[in-house]
């Protein structure tokens, strides 16, 4: 039987107990007696009792255990009014029973519409009826059974999904949202991984993006009332004291995100996505949330990791490294140096949680394109994550300070500047590498956010020129292929020809050649060696020198001197200048006028004018005032030791000459 013939079928059989018509003919009684005085009457007559249901229609009103069964009996009353309006002759005694009551109480409630047309049908076919006795026993049947339905149903909510229950209705504000906080603790606890932390003293939960990787966002006001909404369920009080659903409130939820605390929810570095070492030497292998670093760990599905050795031995060390150095073989450092900070850099995916402190700027510079600089990237990217993001330098340092705050937001563990063009400044990138937690004010708006600095951070280019305090806060890889367009070399000529490919490939077999290295010199006593001052980054230094030592890798650091060397044209510039100043002024003392006066005293032929450092050309040229320049360059380098052709230059600011109202200066020569 189709659901168009049960439909009519039940559609029948409601109008056969409305118009009681055996074999088709109408009710008994052709007069029009009083109604009953109350709405139970007529069920009293016919021996029922006011709490009878009736028929399934009243089953059902006494049982709604789900917000679709109260749909349905919306539809069957309905039902019921429908077969009125078909129904020409209609008894009373059966209009009057409590089924009939109970469907046209819901009705009347919830389609007012289909009840104005059903009294007009019903004073039509019944003119003496009573009509305004009539609706009243509709409501008062509909009163006697709205606590028994109500209750039940009320059950029925508060059971669904075995959620708590919080009432929104008449209570203060701090008591609603704690009850929702203990919620939303609850539904924390009971998840694994968590889906709420704190990150940056802010409420921050962890979502997949458009590529499958994973990201950490700030929970707005949306947010956390979706999360409400799934921890708890919400009501509201209506007529009677029946609870009514309702959405979670707008106002709790920005009381949430306003306090100043969130006890329960753990705390969060960062992301990995790829096994690492702990503080405590042990390898946090196991997905999920790590209380002892505070790191999420979310290894891609893809990922197979073969089994870290406890206690690796002395075999089982040099086949890693032989591993590692397999993956570099093909790239052309210019030296063992340059060869073993890489290394490091590869290191420093599995060691990073071990390491208390900060890591530098690691640079890949070469002579040229296609060397290789960004393929290293990529394969640290691959490694790290399985996915490899590149960011661009911006042009100011404002822009630089968003595109930070911006990246440490997603809590990446590796950050990538790809291709540096011109001179690599600026002071938020420098002040970054040297903190453990970022401030910055949130992107659009003006709260200050507060976020662990946990990355990695790389840069590319084309013999890169870096200046400002970036120099000292920097690990160098320097390659040359030899050839002028060594993109163009044959595929053949290398080991790995697709390098990305096997990297992704072999990606388990390389993180578990750099966590037995790990652990070898873990269980070998971490001994130590000495190894180079990188002021800032003594930890990651010391660390990362003592376990390349272990390995065998020799060489790390041993280019810092040529990196300053080459990166500090700057200093190179005001060395030069100095020695100028020392001279022109016999070693004697000068203002800023009297620098201005010589050099514009002379024309081109000034000794000064040629030595001025090339931040200050465009201003003696004219284009702005070089005098206020000057001074403001001094005063930086106030104190400064500066080196020249064997010779030991400090600025120094003398007294200040309150005759002219202007400082005084002198470069004094030390002894070497």
């Amino acid at each position: 039987m189709s659901d168009l013939e049960i439909a009519a079928k039940a559609a029948e059989q409601r109008r056969q107990v409305v118009t009681s018509e055996p074999g088709g003919q109408a009710g008994p009684g052709t007069g029009d007696p009083e109604p009953p005085q109350d709405g139970n009457q007529a069920a009293r007559d016919k021996g029922a009792t006011a709490d009878d249901d009736g028929g399934q229609l009243g089953t059902e009103l006494g049982q709604p255990d789900a917000a679709a069964q109260e749909t349905n009996v919306l539809a069957e009353a309905q039902s019921w009014g429908q077969a009125i309006l078909a129904t020409e002759r209609i008894d009373r005694t059966a209009l009057y029973s409590p089924t009939a009551l109970a469907a046209l109480a819901v009705v009347a409630e919830h389609d007012a519409a289909l009840w104005a047309r059903v009294l007009d049908h019903v004073r039509a076919q019944r003119p003496k009826l009573r009509i305004r006795e009539f609706t009243r026993a509709v409501g008062e049947h509909r009163k006697a059974h709205e606590r028994k339905w109500r209750k039940k149903h009320d059950e029925a909510l508060r059971d669904r999904g075995g959620l708590p229950t919080i009432i929104i209705s008449g209570r203060q504000l701090r008591d609603i949202s704690d009850d929702t906080l203990a919620a939303l603790r609850r539904a924390n606890d009971a998840s694994d991984p968590p889906q709420i932390y704190v990150r940056g003293a802010q409420l921050t939960r962890v979502r997949r993006d458009e590529d499958g990787g994973p990201i950490t966002e700030p929970l707005t006001e949306a947010a956390i009332r979706g999360q409400m909404g799934r921890a708890a369920n919400f009501f509201r009080l209506g007529r009677q004291g029946c609870e009514l659903p309702a959405l979670p409130p707008l106002a709790v939820s920005k009381d949430i995100l306003a306090l100043d605390g969130w006890p329960g929810c753990p705390a969060l570095t960062g992301l990995v996505e790829a096994p690492v070492l702990r503080p405590d030497g042990s390898v946090l292998v196991k997905p999920g949330y790590d209380p002892a670093t505070r790191l999420l760990h979310v290894p891609a599905l893809s990922l197979r990791l073969p089994p870290i050795p406890e206690h690796p031995t002395p075999e089982e060390v040099q086949r890693a490294v032989d591993c590692v150095l397999d993956l570099l073989v093909d790239f052309p450092f210019v030296n063992e140096a340059s060869r073993a900070n890489c290394f490091a850099l590869f290191l420093t995916i599995v060691l990073r949680p071990a390491i208390d402190g900060c890591v530098p700027l690691v640079l890949l510079d070469k002579p040229s394109p296609g060397t290789g600089a960004s393929l290293i990237t990529t394969l640290v990217g691959q490694i790290a994550a399985g996915r490899a993001g590149m960011l661009s330098a911006p042009q100011s340092d404002e822009e630089w300070r968003k595109m930070i705050t911006s990246a440490l937001l997603k809590g990446g563990a590796v950050q990538i500047i790809d291709n540096v063009e011109g001179e690599l400044r600026s002071p938020s990138l420098a002040k970054a590498l040297t903190l453990r937690l970022w401030e910055d004010r949130e992107l659009g708006g003006n709260r200050i956010v507060r976020l662990p600095q946990y990355a990695i951070w790389m840069a590319t280019g084309n013999n890169l020129s870096i200046g400002g305090d970036l120099p000292r806060r920097c690990c160098w890889v320097r390659m040359n292929a030899g050839v002028e367009k060594p993109w163009l070399r044959p595929r053949d000529s290398f080991t790995h020809p697709d390098l990305e490919g096997y990297a992704k490939t072999h990606r388990g077999d390389i993180l578990a050649a750099l966590l037995t290295i790990c652990r070898g010199w873990v269980a070998a006593g971490r001994p130590k060696t000495k190894v180079r001052t990188l002021g800032g980054f003594d930890e990651w230094a010391e660390t990362l020198g003592s376990v390349l030592d272990f390995a065998g890798v020799q060489g790390f650091l041993g280019n810092l001197d040529e990196l300053y060397d080459q990166a500090d044209s700057e200093g190179s510039d005001w060395q030069v200048f100095l020695t100028v100043l020392r001279e022109v002024f016999a070693g004697g003392s000068f203002t800023v006028a009297d620098i201005v006066n010589r050099a514009h005293l002379y024309g081109d032929e000034s000794p000064l004018r040629g030595a001025v450092p090339s931040e200050l050309q465009d201003a003696l040229a004219g284009r702005g005032s070089f005098a206020k320049k000057l001074g403001k360059a001094l005063s930086r380098r106030r104190d400064q030791i500066f080196s020249h052709q064997g010779r030991r230059l400090q600025l120094v600011r003398l007294t200040d000459d309150p005759a002219v109202h202007a400082g005084r200066w002198q470069v004094r020569e030390l002894p070497r």
